[in-house]
């Protein structure tokens, strides 16, 4: 190992002599050095320190550990860049270092040693730490990292670590070209940082935010590449020149390349805007990866416009994806494969009939015909040197089948707080392969939507109602088949609150009228939970309409008749009882003539013997007369009969009779 060094001196000249030994030919030269030195403060090592680590006891900032400043000024000096490796050790466990510089730029590793538990490697808010090359230490790294908010932590190669570290931080990002925390994994606690990884292949929480949520930038700030040389040729290499990043917004924090046509990336050493990759033997996707900072909080990351640098023809393709099984005029059907390295089009071709390819990219739709037939399709790639390998073959199997035909489903009720059972969907022709359903009102205690396949049941539920009165919902369900979806068939639920009493209501069109007029009474039940109900009309307590409807009109109302409405429920849900009773209304009749009654009897009689009295009335207006009568003011008989017979008159009863009439005119 040579170790070159560099050394600051006040003196305006000064010479030196030191020995090289040379490995490959044995022995040691004398050199004689002759220089001038200037005072600078950037003293560059190859190694910080030149043997061992720098170890950490205690909490401590980056600018505070011991002889960093003294192996280079640059490691302590914002905006600095130092040329070679540094390494830290911690001593112990709980101890934090902190990098409190506002940059640095390290062309080289980070190696940091960590033994115990409890160490963290953190970055101060609004700092950004470059490192050119890996972070870490592959054997003994049991190590967590945090970032402050604003800060950047960009590692061109590998973060080394084990046993389940950690990294929190959600104001900072960090870059990297991979993770290696083998055995263990990275995970974040209070939240992710902005993860932007080129091969992020870690299970922990780390890897499942990179490049996704806010971490990318909605618009694009990655600019565009160009090269000085040629960017293809059918030799077998090239040399592209320089390659220039432009239009970009923000800082480059890496390179990457791709050699299989940009499905997998790897990280480039190097943060500039330009970069010379050498001569190249394999066709090869560059991009640069940019970091946009729109506030000391808020960071998001674009990539660049690729550019690719073509090295004779295309490679081989790789296995296509897509539905292996598919229906007879069907379109739109999705088949891709990777992208191939040096391909600038795709030649797909179908060996069956009736199909029609779209597109010339890695990725086409198809459209089959009613009479399509099963073939097999394949891809290769080609540029203006020529065809790559074609894929191996991917099968197409056309299916015939009909779409299915659901039968009718029966709509269902139930009581608030009970059980619905689940409604099993049929199909009438097809065959069903899954059914998918919607609900127009969660509110009765079945979900939104859903779907089924195997039992092809809408599931079962507690019904809610908290109202007073029934709520419906109306459920949708599409049946699915191997060949498509067919039409949907609908059913209502209905849920009614429960223990809840039946009640009804009359009003009358007018209860203050002329003789003859005409009258229309109107009830109005409530509570009876989806039942039938039968409506009794009465005047008088007699009844003169029983029927379904909730109307009785009539012109033969007599002044004083009073009317009432039974109601009598059927076929119920979830009711207390199944009658109730209305309120009372009388009405008042002006301009008819008066009803009279006349009675008629032996008046004197032996004890014992039987009498007839006859009740004769008059000026009842064609109405229905009820004869009560009466021995001593005592009801004995209450009926439409005008006679009234008894032989248990004692001397000096008192016989009478009073008449209601109902349905009378004037």
């Amino acid at each position: 190992m040579a170790l070159t060094m560099l050394w600051k001196s006040n003196s305006a000249a000064a010479c030196c002599a030191f020995f090289v030994f040379n490995r490959l030919r044995g022995f040691i030269l004398p050199l004689l050095l002759f220089a001038t030195l200037y005072p600078t403060s950037t003293i560059v090592y190859g190694q910080c320190p030149a043997t061992g680590s720098y170890n950490i006891a205690t909490s401590q900032n980056w600018t505070a550990i011991s002889g960093l400043g003294t192996c280079s000024s640059a490691l302590v000096t914002s905006g600095s860049t130092f040329n070679g490796n540094v390494s830290l050790s911690y001593q112990g466990g709980g101890s934090t270092v902190t990098f409190d510089l506002s940059s640095l730029t390290i062309n080289g590793n980070l190696s940091i040693t960590s033994t115990a538990s409890g160490n963290v490697f953190a970055l101060a808010d609004n700092t950004t730490l470059i490192v050119l090359g890996d972070l870490g230490d592959p054997t003994n790294n049991n190590l967590s990292y945090s970032l402050g908010t604003g800060s950047v932590l960009v590692v061109t190669g590998t973060v080394y670590g084990k046993n389940s570290n950690t990294i929190t931080g959600t104001g900072g990002t960090i870059s990297a070209g991979s993770l290696n925390f083998t055995p263990g994994d990275l995970n974040c606690t209070s939240g992710c940082p902005v993860v932007s990884v080129s091969n992020c292949t870690d299970t922990g929480t780390a890897c499942q935010a990179n490049n996704s949520g806010s971490g990318v930038c909605t618009g694009n700030y990655g600019g565009s590449i160009s090269a000085s040389g040629s960017t293809s040729t059918c030799s077998s290499s090239l040399n592209p020149g320089t390659l220039t990043a432009s239009g970009y917004s923000g800082t480059i924090i890496r390179w990457e390349k791709s050699t299989d046509g940009g499905s997998t990336w790897s990280s480039i050493n190097n943060v500039n805007s330009t970069y010379s990759p050498g001569s190249i033997s394999t066709s090869t996707t560059f991009r640069v990866v940019v970091l946009n900072t729109y506030s000391n909080s808020n960071n998001c990351v674009s990539n660049s416009s690729t550019l690719t640098v073509t090295i004779g023809g295309p490679g081989a393709a790789s296995t296509i994806t897509g539905s292996s099984t598919v229906c007879k005029s069907s379109t739109g059907v999705s088949y891709s494969v990777s992208p191939i390295s040096g391909a600038t089009s795709y030649i797909w071709a179908y060996t069956g009939s009736g199909a029609t390819i779209h597109g010339t990219s890695n990725a086409v739709t198809i459209d089959f015909s009613s009479s399509a037939t099963s073939g097999t399709l394949t891809v290769k790639g080609t540029n203006s040197c020529g065809t790559g390998t074609v894929s191996s073959g991917f099968s197409i199997t056309m299916n015939s089948g009909t779409e299915p035909v659901l039968n009718s489903i029966s709509n269902v009720s139930g009581c608030s707080g009970s059980t619905i059972s689940a409604v099993t969907v049929t199909a009438s022709a097809g065959t069903l392969s899954s059914i998918s359903w919607s609900n127009s009102n969660s509110n009765i205690g079945l979900a939104a939507s859903g779907t089924s396949s195997g039992t092809f049941q809408v599931p079962s539920f507690t019904a809610s109602n908290l109202g007073l009165n029934p709520v419906t919902a109306t459920v949708s369900v599409t049946p699915v088949g191997t060949c498509g979806s067919g039409a949907p068939v609908s059913y209502t639920y209905t849920i009614y609150p429960n223990n809840v009493t039946p009640a009804v209501s009359i009003s009358a069109s007018s209860t203050s009228i002329t003789c003859g007029t005409s009258v229309t009474i109107t009830a109005k039940a409530t509570n009876v939970g989806g039942g039938t109900v039968n409506y009794n009309f009465k005047i008088g307590g007699v009844s003169v309409q029983s029927s379904s409807s909730s109307t009785y009109t009539t012109t033969t109302f007599g002044n004083g008749n009073s009317f009432i409405c039974d109601i009598t429920i059927t076929s119920s849900n979830c009711l207390t009882k199944t009658t109730a009773s209305s309120n009372t209304v009388t009405m008042t009749v002006t301009g008819g003539s008066t009803p009279s009654v006349n009675l008629s009897g032996t008046s004197t009689i032996c004890s014992g013997t039987s009498d007839t009295f006859t009740a004769t009335a008059s000026n009842v207006g064609g109405g229905t007369v009820t004869y009560n009568f009466k021995v001593n003011g005592t009801s004995k008989q209450n009926s439409t009969s005008n006679t009234y017979a008894t032989s248990t008159l004692a001397n000096g009863d008192v016989v009478s009779c009073d008449i209601s009439i109902a349905g009378g005119t004037c």
